[in-house]
Order: C-alpha cells, then sequence, then structure tokens
C-alpha cells in the first residue's frame, strides 16, 4: 500500500475514532485510557504490536486504530457504556473539584497579600475642645485609651501660647504628649470669634509641628471641636470626627454601687435620702425644676457637685436649706460623692445636649437609679433611666426611683454600663482608623 494512501486511511480512521467517541461523550482523560489499556490487552496481537520494530510503524497503527474503532463500536452497543459514562463523570467531577480548590487557594493567597496588614502602632493626633488635666472629656478618655493600646498621641489643647515659641511640646503620660500651638492671645474657641489673621497664624503653628516630628506612615487625626477644621485645611493627614457616642470609666464609678456613709464627703449632718447632682454647672441645670423638687422633697438632701455660679441657682440654693451645693471636685473624689447618693437627678435645660450626657452613663456604672429631664438619643439607654417629659412626671419618677428595693435593678444597669466602656468604644474607632489605612492603600 502507498505511503500517502496509508496516511490518509489513517487520518481517516483517526476521525472515525474521534466521532465515535464524541458520539459516547468520552475524553482522552486518564481515567479513560486506563480503561481502554485493559480492554486492548483482550486482542492478541495487541502484545506483538508494542514488540514490534519501527519498520511497520504505520501499518501498525492503521491496525490498532481499526482494533480501537471496532471496540469503540462494541462498546456503544454493550451496557458497559453506562460504567464507562459514570467513571467518567466521576473523574470529571473530580478535575472540576480540584481546580476549584486551586481556584480558592489562589483567591486567600490574594486576599492575604492585597488585605492591609495589621497596623501595630498609629499615631493619633487629637484635636481637642478641652484641657488635658481638666475633668476627663470624651477626647481625654479616647486619649488615655488609645494610648493604653499602644498608639501614640498628641493632644493638642485649646489653650494657646502668646510667646515667640512655635508651638509647646511635653509628654504628659505614657504614650501622651500635649501640644499647645501658638496665637497671639488667649482665647475660648467655644466662645470667642476668632479672626482670619489669628486662624492663619495658629494653621501655621500646626504646619510647623507637623513638619518637626516624626510621625509615623499611620497617622491620623481625630477632631473634637468645629474650630478645628479651619487649621486642618491643608493637613495631608486622615481626618475623622470624634464619634459622638458616650462611654463610661467603669472600673472608676462601679465601687460607688455601695453605699457607706455621707460622712466619706464631709456630708455627716444632711438628710436622707440624698438627690444627687455630678458636673452639675450653670449652663445645665433648670433652676424652675430644681426649685419645685427642693420644694417638694424638702425632707431629702439634694447635694450639688460642680461649678455654680449663676446668680438664680445660688438665690435657690440660699432659699432652700436642704440643697448643698459642694463645688467642683476632683475626678478621684467623685466616686466618694456619688456612693452617697440615693438617687441621681439630671434636671437639666431642654436643648443642650447633641448626644447622650457623660454623666448618665457614670451613675449607670454606680448602678444608681437615674431621673433625667432630657430624652436620651441612644435607644439602648432608655431602659435604664426615668425620662421625664414635663416637672410632674420629673417628681414622680423620684418617687418611684426612691421606692425601688433588691439589687436586682442595680446589677441591671451595672450590666448595661460594663458594655458601654471607653475601652470599647476605643476598640471600635482603633478599627475605622485601620480600614482608612488600608482603603488608602
Amino acid at each position: 500500500m502507498k505511503a500517502s494512501t496509508l496516511r490518509y486511511k489513517i487520518k481517516e480512521k483517526r476521525f472515525e475514532v474521534w466521532q465515535m467517541k464524541e458520539k459516547l461523550f468520552l475524553n482522552d482523560g486518564q481515567a479513560l485510557r486506563l480503561i481502554w489499556n485493559e480492554i486492548r490487552f483482550i486482542y492478541d496481537d495487541f502484545e506483538s504490536y508494542v514488540f514490534r520494530g519501527r519498520e511497520n510503524k504505520k501499518d501498525d497503527e492503521l491496525k490498532e486504530l481499526s482494533i480501537y474503532l471496532l471496540h469503540l463500536k462494541r462498546l456503544s452497543r454493550s451496557p458497559f457504556i453506562i460504567l464507562v459514562w459514570l467513571l467518567r463523570g466521576l473523574t470529571l467531577m473530580k478535575s472540576k473539584l480540584k481546580l476549584l480548590r486551586q481556584e480558592n487557594t489562589l483567591q486567600r493567597e490574594h486576599a492575604s497579600s492585597t488585605k492591609h496588614k495589621r497596623v501595630s502602632r498609629m499615631d493619633i493626633i487629637i484635636c481637642s475642645d478641652a484641657r488635658f488635666d481638666e475633668r476627663p472629656r470624651r477626647a481625654t478618655y479616647i486619649a488615655r485609651a488609645l494610648a493604653t493600646r499602644g498608639h501614640r498621641v498628641f493632644f493638642i489643647e485649646p489653650r494657646f501660647i502668646t510667646d515667640s515659641k512655635r508651638y509647646a511640646f511635653e509628654k504628659r503620660d505614657e504614650n501622651i504628649y500635649t501640644v499647645n500651638l501658638s496665637a497671639s492671645k488667649e482665647f475660648d474657641i467655644s466662645f470667642h470669634k476668632i479672626s482670619k489673621r489669628e486662624v492663619k497664624k495658629i494653621r501655621k503653628s500646626f504646619h510647623s509641628f507637623c513638619q518637626e516630628v516624626d510621625f509615623s506612615k499611620h497617622t491620623s487625626v481625630l477632631i473634637g471641636h468645629s474650630f478645628w477644621r479651619k487649621i486642618l485645611i491643608s493637613c495631608k493627614y486622615p481626618k475623622n470626627i470624634i464619634p459622638e457616642d458616650m462611654g463610661t470609666d467603669y472600673n472608676h464609678f462601679a465601687p460607688a454601687s455601695v453605699k457607706t456613709d455621707t460622712c466619706a464627703v464631709g456630708l455627716c449632718w444632711i438628710k436622707q435620702p440624698v438627690l444627687g447632682i455630678l458636673e452639675g454647672s450653670d449652663g445645665k441645670i433648670d433652676p424652675k425644676l430644681i426649685d419645685k423638687i427642693a420644694s417638694v422633697f424638702s425632707t431629702a438632701s439634694i447635694v450639688i457637685e460642680g461649678r455654680i455660679e449663676s446668680k438664680k441657682l445660688i438665690e435657690i440654693a440660699k432659699k432652700h436649706q436642704n440643697i448643698f451645693p459642694v463645688g467642683e471636685k476632683s475626678y478621684s473624689q467623685l466616686p466618694k460623692f456619688l456612693q452617697t447618693y440615693d438617687v441621681c437627678i439630671m434636671p437639666y435645660l431642654k436643648g443642650i445636649f447633641k448626644s447622650d450626657s457623660q454623666e448618665m452613663y457614670d451613675y449607670l456604672s454606680a448602678g444608681k437609679a437615674v431621673i433625667t429631664s432630657l430624652k436620651p438619643v441612644s435607644t439602648k439607654i432608655k431602659k435604664f433611666v426615668y425620662v421625664s417629659k414635663n416637672e410632674d412626671e420629673f417628681i414622680l419618677n423620684i418617687k418611684k426611683a426612691l421606692k425601688e428595693k433588691g439589687k436586682k435593678q442595680i446589677k441591671k444597669r451595672q450590666l448595661f454600663a460594663e458594655s458601654q466602656t471607653w475601652e470599647r468604644r476605643v476598640k471600635k474607632l482603633e478599627n475605622i482608623l485601620r480600614r482608612g489605612f488600608s482603603m488608602a492603600k
């Protein structure tokens, strides 16, 4: 047979084999190769083909293809084809699962390589609305909690230096540094109107501070007062507003749940029960409501801790002998005063707070009953305080609170307060800052 004719017939047989395999839904998979090899051993001339020389290779290939095609035709009429399809399906499924596993592995490796690495330490610039040495506020609590978690905190106070220095820089605690920017005069950022010239000078001072301090690549700014937005216009670091959610220093106020005596704070002579206020001030307390409370509960004592300078409130205190303004006390003494209170009252003016007041959470940390004239912003805290819509309801709620017995309510309030600590607030804030760095990448 001519070589060209032989090549043509081989191609023709190959095509017939391919057609038959397509008809039977088969492919040249590894599993089927093994099956076909086993079947081909049935034929006697297979062994002789393996050991035959290369001279008659084309003739042998044609015979092999003929045998292969014959077997495929027999296989198509045999029940054995079902088993072959089943094995082929299992082989395809196995290969598909292997590919899926490889894809999942690659995706995980890609995710781990692109996902931001955990930032072990950040530099946080906090532009505060209060001085670091004053009674702790939201910015101070956040600064201390961040420093405890290992981050460097630069606490910019709203107190300005007027000398020739560009800024003042001082280490106050572990990982905490206070910064005072330069201005031409002292002023209060909440009450005074600041000129453009003054803003420009403070902005220049802040720029000098940023240039001279060696900040890490993970540096962020937290803004605690709207004034600082004017100063931070040209700041290159990502800026965030300090969250309005209040928290509590639970470990500091929790011991005040156990009432000892009023002598611990020098008030041995006052009558019981004690209605108390922490952090009372002229701008918060409603004079009419406190006057009515003192009149209705004339046999009780009303202790007001805080700075009281208003003439109205001073006159009301003189009018009622059961009102005791004790002045502003240090932060360390607050639990001692709080333990003397039977009921904590918040007779405040409407609309003075945009968020829940700090002392509300501190009262709950001590498990105290709280009567407030303000509607809480947080829906969670409403269950644990007496909310009063008017003066009469305020008086009624005080009477209800004084009738409370047992420690069940105290434990409920403390359990809630324990979930609202500054440590938990800062942990969420920390995650927000880290996500900001990963998005920037």
